[in-house]
């Protein structure tokens, strides 16, 4: 009898909201220091980023105007030698960010620091349209340790 009150009160625990927010807050937390765990040490800039890097400051410095398109890709699969332009927002990203920041090679990977944290919680939220609360939990807690 005992043990089902604990279990009773285990699950009224488990389905309270301030379990929930402290889960979704240390997942949250640990997410964002996994992320942020030696940010600038392990950034590792091959030749297309160094590429990125040098428009970005040729950008700043008024040699080329803000560009209307991104940077030139190759397609995969069978069409490995079409290629085609991405969105000019990644550049924009990295303009302002050096703005701000200062030109640094660790100040261009802010944009996508921030936007990896800021896509913690929404992929809970996306999946808690799926699935139910506890469940989105879980999976936001393995999308935070990955």
């Amino acid at each position: 009898m005992i043990f089902k009150e604990r279990l009773i009160s285990l699950r009224n625990l488990i389905h309270s909201k301030n379990f929930f927010l402290v889960s979704f807050l240390l997942i949250l937390c640990i997410g964002i220091f996994l992320r942020t765990y030696h940010f600038h040490d392990w950034l590792l800039f091959e030749k297309d980023q160094v590429r990125d890097a040098v428009f970005t400051e040729q950008v700043l410095t008024g040699e080329k105007s803000w560009p209307v398109f991104g940077p030139t890709m190759r397609a995969s699969g069978e069409d490995k030698e079409t290629l085609f332009h991405i969105g000019p927002v990644y550049y924009y990203f990295q303009i302002l960010s050096t703005m701000i920041f200062g030109p640094e090679a660790e100040v261009m990977a802010y944009p996508d620091l921030l936007f990896s944290i800021l896509s913690l919680p929404l992929f809970f939220f996306f999946l808690r349209k799926y699935f139910t609360e506890n469940i989105s939990l879980a999976l936001m807690g393995v999308y935070a340790i990955s």
